[in-house]
């Protein structure tokens, strides 16, 4: 069993391209979040099964080749730099995720994986390998659907994962900027916290500079979630 550390709280951008977008958004935020807030900004990059071994894919033309990504995670003291990782598939999973580890370099700190309930035994594997980089799991549309749309089923499905697993976030949305629906979350936000886990909890859709009021009822209740946006960024 894996020992636990203590996690940062972060609030997430998803879709960076360049070391230079990262930069500026990394001191905006520095120079706003205020010295008694402790978060950090998730400073999100995009790779895919497709991308990582090159097949030809629609999201080409905005998802950063993989020998690029490296590049884009600057060193800030204000940044969690996560490499989000999509594969509905499932292929290669063990393989694919080491292999885009390595493409994140150095200044890596957290790699998402937007996958449906992939293999205790690869994640666990992968923090034996990676002890230091934190491991997101998203809990997309199939993933809510293949534990019935249950908070506690998804809390027993959570638990087969021991200690490989940092952060969840639950995101119904999936990067396509559908609005949240923050009572749809709850449940499953209340289950988690009841279970005692030391899980950190975020959530995901369609937030953007006109739309945060519809995660602001979540955050007055559990100040300690993290958010993320993705699509209404885009």
């Amino acid at each position: 069993m894996m020992a636990k550390r203590l996690k940062p709280y972060y609030i997430g951008i998803t879709d960076f391209e360049t070391p230079k977008q990262a930069q500026a958004m990394a001191d905006l935020f520095a120079a706003n979040i205020g010295t008694n807030i402790m978060r950090k900004l998730m400073v999100g990059v995009m790779m895919s099964y497709k991308t990582l071994n090159r097949i030809s894919t629609s999201w080409a033309g905005i998802w950063p080749p993989s020998e690029h990504v490296s590049s884009i995670f600057i060193n800030h003291t204000h940044v969690l730099n996560t490499l989000h990782y999509a594969d509905c598939d499932g292929r290669d999973v063990y393989n694919s995720i080491i292999r885009a580890a390595i493409y994140g370099g150095d200044n890596l700190h957290a790699l998402q994986l937007d996958m449906i309930w992939p293999s205790p035994k690869d994640l666990i594997g992968f923090k034996e390998s990676f002890p230091n980089i934190a491991l997101v799991l998203q809990i997309g549309g199939p993933a809510f659907a293949a534990v019935g749309d249950s908070p506690g089923s998804l809390v027993e499905r959570l638990a087969t994962y021991d200690f490989s697993i940092d952060y969840i976030l639950l995101d119904k949305s999936m990067g396509r900027g559908i609005g949240m629906q923050a009572e749809r979350l709850r449940p499953f936000i209340e289950a988690i916290y009841k279970s005692n886990s030391s899980i950190s909890v975020g959530v995901a859709g369609g937030l953007g500079p006109t739309s945060l009021h519809l995660v602001e009822p979540l955050i007055r209740e559990f100040p300690q979630l993290n958010i993320d946006a993705q699509g209404r960024l885009r």
